[in-house]
C-alpha cells in the first residue's frame, strides 16, 4: 500500500466526492476509480458502496480512519523535520546591531545557534542605531539589535528587556552613597555620555540652560563599553544603557527621572521567519531576560 492509495481513502472518508478527491491527490477521475478498486482487491475488503450517486463508507472503512490518519500525520512530520534539515544547511542569517547591544547580547545567543545549526552562517555588522534602522528598512539584513524605543509602520520591533538608562559611577565616589541619581545631582560632576542623543535630551528636558549641560558634559561618547572604560579611569561619570557590564572600581545607580532604552529586535513586517530566525530570535529573548540591568 503506498502513500496516494492511503491519501485516496482519507479525502473520501472526508466526504469529498471521486472527482474532488483524484483532483485532491493529483490523478484523473478514471485513475482513482481504478486506485479505489486496487485498494479493495488488496484488502480483500469493500471500502465504499455508491448510495444515490455518492460513495459511502462501510463498517471497515470507519475502522481503518484512524490508523490511516496517524500514518498521514507522521508522514507530514518527516517531510517537516526534513524541511527543517535542508533549510539548515542552506541560506545565510544577515543581523546588524548596535554596538553596546551587539557586546550583550550576540556572544552566548550566536554560540548557541551555532551549536545547533552549524552550517548556517551568519553576518554581523555593527554601527549606529540609524544605520541599523536603514539596513533592516532595506532589506539587507534579516534582523537588527538596537536600544531605545521607536515606532516604524513598516518595521516589528519586540522589547528583548525593560532597561532604563544608568549611571556608572567609580567606587567612593559622593554619589555612589545613593541609591538613585536624579539630574541636579550628576550636573556637579564631568559627565562622560552622548551629548546629541534624544535620550539624553530628554534626562535634561527641566534644564533650561543648555550651556549648563554643554559644560558637564567632558566627554560626548556614544559607545558603553569605553564610556565605562573611562569611568574607571577616572574621567567622570557615565550617563548610558545599563547593558554594559561594570568593570572593575565601578558601580551602578538607578537615574530619576527614569528614560527607557531598552534593546528591541527589529524585522520587517514582511520577512518570512524560517526555522533559523525562528530559534535565533528566541535565543537572543532568553539571553537578554537573563542579563542583569538592576542597580
Amino acid at each position: 500500500m503506498n502513500l496516494r492509495q492511503l491519501r485516496l481513502i482519507q479525502s473520501l472518508m472526508q466526504g469529498h466526492s471521486l472527482n474532488v478527491t483524484a483532483r485532491n491527490i493529483g490523478i484523473s477521475q478514471p485513475a482513482a476509480t481504478n486506485l479505489l478498486r486496487q485498494v479493495e482487491h488488496e484488502f480483500s475488503l469493500q471500502l465504499f458502496v455508491r448510495e444515490k450517486g455518492r460513495l459511502v463508507p462501510t463498517d471497515e472503512a470507519v475502522r481503518l480512519v484512524p490508523e490511516i490518519s496517524r500514518v498521514l500525520e507522521g508522514v507530514s512530520l518527516i517531510q517537516e523535520t526534513v524541511r527543517e534539515l535542508r533549510d539548515a544547511s542552506e541560506g545565510s542569517i544577515t543581523l546588524a546591531a548596535t554596538p553596546t547591544v551587539s557586546e550583550a547580547l550576540l556572544p552566548q545567543s550566536l554560540s548557541a545557534f551555532a551549536a545547533r545549526y552549524p552550517r548556517t552562517p551568519i553576518w554581523v555588522q555593527v554601527m549606529a542605531k540609524r544605520q541599523v534602522l536603514t539596513a533592516v528598512e532595506s532589506g539587507r539584513v534579516d534582523l537588527a539589535l538596537v536600544n531605545a524605543p521607536f515606532e516604524l509602520p513598516w518595521l516589528t520591533a519586540t522589547k528583548l528587556v525593560d532597561a532604563r538608562v544608568a549611571c556608572y559611577l567609580p567606587e567612593g565616589h559622593p554619589l555612589a552613597e545613593k541609591q538613585e541619581v536624579r539630574v541636579e545631582d550628576v550636573l556637579r560632576y564631568p559627565i562622560i555620555s552622548h551629548l546629541h542623543s534624544s535620550i539624553m535630551n530628554e534626562f535634561f528636558a527641566g534644564i533650561e540652560e543648555m550651556d549648563m549641560i554643554e559644560r558637564a558634559i567632558t566627554i560626548s561618547i556614544n559607545h558603553t563599553a569605553t564610556a565605562l572604560k573611562l569611568v574607571q579611569e577616572g574621567a567622570g561619570i557615565a550617563l548610558t544603557d545599563p547593558l554594559g557590564r561594570c568593570p572593575l572600581g565601578v558601580v551602578r545607580r538607578r537615574v530619576v527621572p527614569e528614560i527607557e532604552i531598552s534593546p528591541h529586535l527589529v524585522m520587517r513586517k514582511q520577512i518570512t521567519l524560517t526555522p533559523q530566525l525562528r530559534t535565533l530570535s528566541g535565543l537572543l529573548t532568553e539571553v537578554a531576560a537573563a542579563i542583569d540591568i538592576g542597580s
